[in-house]
């Protein structure tokens, strides 16, 4: 996309292994079908860019962002349970996470850099069960978390730790 636009669509990507986007416009992209191991390179991009990765979010998949101000929203559930993808140029992680029991689900920054905001979304959908989230390995970009107005609803814990040797920082969290 190119210019000042406002875009939004939708990739079928079943057989992709590298996904390359360009441009100046501001895109909204649902993934669909990704593949594990997809690598997704923005980095020629200029705008502000969503990559919505629904429930295609893996351990095994890389989101480089462009010099605009990206976001990769996904859910963490069992099945994706302590995925730690590579990201880099990424600014805000926005992610539901799905329980339908007691559970505790991780999502590690261990492959990620430049990740300012994390925001735990959608709280609807955390079941009737107790539900721990787990942020670990984040790095000293970290300066904001937003959890969602239902998750102190419930008997919910939150955990966020940074990786070792990561410079002290402030951390603010929103409900």
């Amino acid at each position: 996309t190119t210019g000042s636009s406002s875009n939004s669509f939708t990739l079928d990507a079943e057989d992709a292994t590298q996904i390359t986007l360009t441009g100046g416009g501001n895109n909204y992209i649902l993934f669909e079908d990704l593949p594990d191991s997809v690598s997704i390179d923005a980095s020629g991009a200029s705008g502000s860019n969503t990559f919505d990765m629904e429930g295609d979010l893996s351990d095994g998949g890389t989101v480089i962002g462009g010099s605009g101000f990206d976001v990769l929203s996904g859910t963490v559930d069992a099945t994706n349970d302590g995925m730690a993808p590579t990201l880099a140029g990424v600014e805000s992680v926005v992610l539901d996470f799905r329980a339908s029991d007691s559970d505790t689900l991780n999502f590690s920054l261990a492959n990620a850099d430049d990740v300012e905001t994390f925001t735990i979304g959608n709280a609807d959908d955390f079941g009737s069960g107790d539900l721990s989230v787990v942020i670990s390995d984040a790095d000293a970009d970290l300066t904001q978390v937003n959890v969602s107005d239902d998750f102190d609803d419930g008997d919910h814990d939150l955990t966020v730790a940074y990786e070792t040797g990561a410079t002290s920082t402030d951390l603010t969290i929103s409900f």
